[in-house]
């Protein structure tokens, strides 16, 4: 595994990716990674578990598309390998140390790309108070050559947090207009996920838990922005960040929700 610094000197982006933050979370989480990989183990073996349950519902397996595929921890590389003719790990980042891992994978490709299609625009009017905030509108995998099984991984929350982030940092929205942009991401990214043909898996965080060090709950966050949610087929606790990670008198968890098929019908409340 090379070290973290050369992940951030060698791994190639657009400025707008550089600059907006996304490496240096690429990097963040590879770190946190090292720190707390005992502690992350039940969440990455649910995470695989229900990637493999949706994968086993594909009648054909020619090709499977993970968005949020950029680090892997999470992913059963050697069976989806072994199961699909193609295995394709789709992310707006992809560490140098990434790509070196996969090199043994003969049918494992990556794409480079933003799913919100917001980004560049985000970037772009950051500062500018009267340009309207862009519509995220998803239009990846819907034409041409559907994959079987396309993942959702630990993904949808994070969509809008590094434009929201771009947008806070020149201080040109207020936070009810950041919160709207905020949801609407969400919600094209769950409603794009119902269009795509073929098996459509998700796994991603609806809430923020802090626990002290008794372990009694201190606080509980919503972190879908009010986006409803079915009734999951998997649920589970990810230790995120165990004290003293970030915090020496508490521990940062999130609640997480996995769907083998992503096709809604028993809604939640907003979570």
């Amino acid at each position: 595994m090379i070290p973290l610094f050369v992940d951030s000197l060698l791994t190639v982006t657009p400025r707008c990716v550089r600059e907006m933050g996304y490496l240096r979370e690429a990097v963040g989480i590879r770190r946190r990674w090292k720190h707390c990989s005992t502690h992350w183990a039940e969440h990455v073996r649910h995470c695989r578990a229900v990637i493999l349950k949706a994968a086993e519902r594909c009648y054909d397996k020619r090709r499977v598309v993970i968005l949020g595929g950029g680090l892997m921890h999470d992913i059963p590389l050697d069976e989806l390998c072994a199961m699909f003719g193609e295995v394709v790990l789709a992310d707006i980042v992809h560490p140098v140390s990434s790509r070196l891992l996969t090199r043994r994978y003969k049918n494992l490709k990556r794409m480079t790309l933003d799913v919100t299609g917001v980004m560049e625009r985000v970037f772009q009017i950051g500062w500018e108070r009267d340009k309207p905030l862009p519509l995220s509108r998803p239009g990846f995998l819907l034409d041409g050559d559907a994959p079987d099984l396309t993942v959702s991984l630990n993904l949808a929350s994070q969509l809008p947090c590094m434009p929201i982030a771009w947008l806070k940092k020149w201080k040109a929205r207020n936070d009810g207009e950041l919160d709207r942009f905020a949801r609407q991401v969400i919600d094209a990214h769950m409603q794009w996920l119902k269009e795509i043909p073929g098996v459509v898996c998700l796994v991603t965080d609806t809430s923020k838990l802090k626990y002290d060090l008794l372990g009694r709950l201190a606080e509980e966050t919503p972190i879908l922005y009010g986006s409803p949610l079915p009734l999951p087929d998997d649920n589970w606790i990810w230790k995120l960040a165990p004290a003293p990670e970030v915090d020496a008198k508490f521990s940062y968890y999130r609640r997480v929700s996995g769907y083998i098929n992503w096709k809604p019908h028993r809604l939640l409340p907003g979570v």
